[in-house]
């Protein structure tokens, strides 16, 4: 609350992932900037549905590295109107992290080209906009909505399709308990491993966005290739 009281700029992902922040503003000055990342995408019709979240919006396009650089151009836009002192600063750092972020989205491209599978399981739709930009698929969701448990029949369609797909891969994730990415490799022989979504400055390998991306493209690469 503190920060917020003192912040000139808050950015948010949008799409309705930050619902919780709405309780956090009001701690916030008068003149505070809200960037809302996601309203670009939504002009640009980037923005895919099919999820839990407010409107029907899938908001997890963060994991795409080419949209990625979208969200990147507009905290640099929104900084500059806030700090137009420091405007050559921000849009230097933001030029020099959209070309990192173009090297990584070619990187990943070599990677999964190589994959032999192309389809996938995950415990929620986080990785749709990256299936998409990468030719994968994302052939299930084992939680369709944060705390709804999938039922005996939602496995047994999930494990069905395993077999009949050749799926080599069910992804869990480390937030979350792997107990029925587990039940449904037990049942369909497929291999269970940890796709993250958000990483953390104190988790190795995981310290950063690229970093982070490389780590999940390392995990699908060992049940996928």
């Amino acid at each position: 609350m503190k920060a917020m009281a003192r912040a000139a700029l808050l950015v948010v992902n949008g799409a309705g992932l930050d619902f919780w922040v709405e309780k956090l503003k009001s701690a916030a000055s008068d003149n505070m900037v809200e960037l809302d990342t996601s309203l670009a995408l939504e002009k640009d019709g980037l923005l895919l549905s099919g999820d839990e979240h407010d409107g029907g919006t899938n908001p997890h396009y963060w994991l795409d590295p080419v949209l990625a650089q979208k969200q990147v151009e507009a905290i640099a836009s929104a900084l500059v109107a806030v700090d137009p002192g420091n405007k050559d600063i921000y849009l230097a750092s933001a030029a020099s992290y959209v070309g990192e972020l173009e090297s990584l989205d070619e990187e990943i491209q070599d990677a999964t080209r190589a994959f032999s599978s192309r389809e996938f399981v995950t415990f929620h739709p986080a990785w749709t906009y990256f299936a998409k930009r990468y030719g994968l698929a994302e052939a299930a969701v084992i939680e369709e909505a944060p705390g709804k448990e999938p039922t005996i029949e939602d496995l047994g369609l999930i494990i069905d399709l395993v077999k009949d797909l050749k799926v080599k891969a069910i992804f869990a994730e480390p937030q979350f308990s792997t107990r029925w990415a587990e039940s449904i490799a037990k049942d369909s022989g497929a291999k269970v491993l940890l796709l993250d979504p958000i990483g953390g400055p104190n988790l190795e390998g995981r310290d950063s966005y690229i970093a982070l991306m490389r780590y999940n493209v390392g995990q699908m690469a060992e049940a996928m290739k």
